[in-house]
């Protein structure tokens, strides 16, 4: 009465029905990996669990691609290059957001390189590559446990393990989502080795298991991806064998002319020779140009790559041994120097008696430290003992080559870019190293899928009959026969298939989970809509927790889920002409509960739903009738 002080008519509103339901999120995959970093700010994020939302906020808190250091070699007259990195989660992101990917969790279990402590040695900080490692995967799985958003889980670089490392990680990520967390659903990919089609398939079918089928798919085959063009591998990135370089610009070598010159010129070699000859012992020869005792004694010139300076004549007295030292360098600025010294002794010669004179030849790096060089072999002891002050040295069977920028990544850009234009051998290599790196399992495309479907159509849409983007074709092509005993086996665990249709692109044709001989969890869309209701509802109800159990909390509780039901209904997310068809909601006192229930504090709640079935096979029957005119 005490609100009421002025006589007149009060009405006042009454909530007919209890706190409505909130979808839950259906598309927010969580991927596991290595990344360049994991850094926000100056905090580690190393093992959390991070959201973002774009591929600008990835390379923010985790990085950008790796940098593989290509090899490159000439074996057997052929071009060949190696050392792709394993660290491929970069790559997959692209694909991920490029096929309609938004928001998504990142764990990152490792960087690409770890620190190493200098213990205040010369030379700053050092790194070790890192191994990609099953615990680590498995560890950063655990840590999304305390992640309540997270829907789908995704390790693309399960399949850079062992066959059985790459077996034990997807076991774990089916077990977190339908063992631990069961409302989650995993992405796997087949484990490619060079094994038959047939045997691939049956070894990820009977390695997977039989746990927790319905909460996960495979999708094959691998798909050749344009996330990576021919701009993004330059010349940086590849670093040339010194003895195939040496054994290609030897002349005795019989590879490509222009090759060899374009090798000459990018890495400012110098060949070095020691000739013997009868009257003067050993000889140097500088890229083809003898060093003659009587060379000239002007201040400075040029032989190849190096110029030649301070000719100096060091005997002072010209009764002994006779000695001229030339000193080399690169034409730039600090570059290092490397000091030749020829010295002519005369000496007994013959059993006669007769005397000759001997060009004797001496290479350091400081001209007041060197040692006397008599043979080729000794020359080469140098060189491997690292006295010749060379960036690069190597050796052939008469030669020594002095590569001067061999680590200069201008040089290497260079000789990349005229390679390209002239030698078609190089390019055709080239070209295959980018469909190796374009090379990826389609886990991460199909989480990026399964996101634009949800978002367009909703989760009871199977995601399937769906182009991919960013993809030019599967790694393999499959028929209808082969795949008839890929999406139906005996075994029941189905693979998914993606197939290029001409006209129509590469698409999804598949929609089956691994329990494929269940009739209630076989479709990936079922059990997806299944998860979607069941959060959904399940954060709704906990509004009701300690709430009166009594017949006011029962019809609260039965017209919200029925309201939610009733919408999901209308969008086509549940089969049936009325929403009667559609769905049941039973709760109550000798209809879900019993007295003894009711004085445990125990509410049941019964909920029945026809969840849509994907149309999978379209049969449609043609027949003649008779003319009726």
């Amino acid at each position: 009465m005490g609100e009421y002080k002025t006589p007149g008519v009060y009405i006042k509103e009454k909530n007919a029905f209890g706190n409505s339901v909130v979808e839950a999120e259906t598309a927010i995959p969580a991927f596991i990996g290595y990344t360049e970093k994991a850094l926000n700010g100056s905090d580690d994020l190393t093992n959390i669990p991070w959201k973002i939302s774009s591929m600008t906020e990835f390379v923010k808190y985790f990085g950008g691609a790796p940098t593989p250091k290509l090899t490159a070699a000439i074996k057997d007259k052929n071009l060949q290059l190696a050392g792709l990195t394993p660290f491929r989660l970069y790559y997959q992101m692209v694909l991920f957001f490029a096929n309609g990917g938004s928001t998504c969790y990142i764990v990152s279990v490792d960087p690409y390189k770890k620190k190493i402590e200098n213990n205040g040695t010369e030379g700053g900080d050092k790194y070790c590559t890192t191994k990609i490692s099953a615990d680590s995967l498995i560890s950063g799985i655990d840590k999304l446990a305390l992640v309540q958003e997270v829907t789908m889980v995704v390790i693309p670089e399960a399949v850079c393990l062992s066959e059985a490392d790459c077996t034990k990680v997807q076991q774990q990520m089916l077990r977190h989502c339908g063992g631990i967390m069961k409302n989650r659903f995993a992405i796997l990919d087949v484990f490619c080795k060079e094994k038959r089609k047939e045997k691939l398939i049956e070894d990820f079918q009977t390695n997977i298991g039989a746990n927790f089928l319905s909460y996960g798919a495979v999708y094959y085959p691998w798909l050749k991806t344009s996330v990576l063009s021919e701009r993004d591998v330059d010349g940086s990135l590849i670093h040339w064998e010194r003895k195939e370089i040496v054994k290609c610009i030897d002349e005795g070598n019989d590879m490509d002319v222009a090759m060899k010159q374009l090798f000459y010129s990018a890495f400012r070699f110098v060949k070095l020779n020691l000739q013997e000859s009868k009257e003067d012992g050993y000889n140097l020869v500088i890229n083809g140009t003898p060093l003659a005792f009587d060379t000239t004694t002007a201040d400075t010139f040029n032989i190849g790559a190096l110029s030649v300076f301070d000719v100096k004549d060091e005997s002072e007295d010209k009764s002994k041994a006779q000695e001229k030292v030339f000193a080399f360098n690169l034409e730039e600025k600090e570059a290092p120097v490397l000091y030749i010294t020829l010295t002519k002794t005369t000496i007994e010669g013959d059993s006669e008696g007769n005397k000759k004179e001997i060009v004797q030849t001496i290479i350091s790096k400081d001209k007041e430290k060197t040692d006397l060089i008599t043979d080729l072999n000794t020359l080469k002891k140098h060189i491997e003992d690292e006295k010749v002050p060379t960036l690069l040295c190597e050796t052939s069977s008469d030669s020594i080559f002095l590569f001067i920028n061999i680590d200069d990544e201008t040089s290497r850009r260079t000789l990349h870019q005229a390679l390209l234009n002239c030698c078609f051998l190089y390019k055709q290599k080239i070209q295959d190293l980018i469909n190796e790196l374009n090379l990826l399992p389609p886990s991460a495309a199909m989480a990026g899928l399964y996101t634009m479907v949800d978002s367009t159509r909703g989760v009871w849409k199977a995601p399937a009959n769906v182009s991919l983007n960013y993809v030019v074709s599967p790694a393999e092509d499959i028929d209808d026969d082969e795949q008839a005993n890929l999406n139906a086996p005996m075994n029941g665990k189905a693979i998914n298939v993606i197939r290029s249709f001409r006209g129509e692109g590469v698409k999804v044709w598949g929609a089956r989970t691994l329990d494929g001989n269940s009739l209630d969890w076989r479709y990936i869309n079922v059990r997806r809509t299944l998860i979607f209701l069941e959060e959904s509802v399940r954060n709704a109800a906990r509004a009701y927790v300690f709430e009166p159990n009594d017949a006011g909390t029962w019809i609260n509780m039965k017209c919200m889920i029925e309201n939610f039901l009733r919408s999901v209904w209308k969008r086509g997310g549940l089969a049936g002409a009325t929403p009667e068809d559609a769905f049941e909601v039973h709760v109550g006192l000798g209809d879900t509960m019993t007295g003894e229930d009711i004085l445990e504090g125990i509410m049941r709640i019964t909920v029945l739903v026809a969840v849509t079935h994907p149309a999978e096979f379209i049969e449609i029957t043609f027949q003649q009738q008779m003319q009726k005119s």
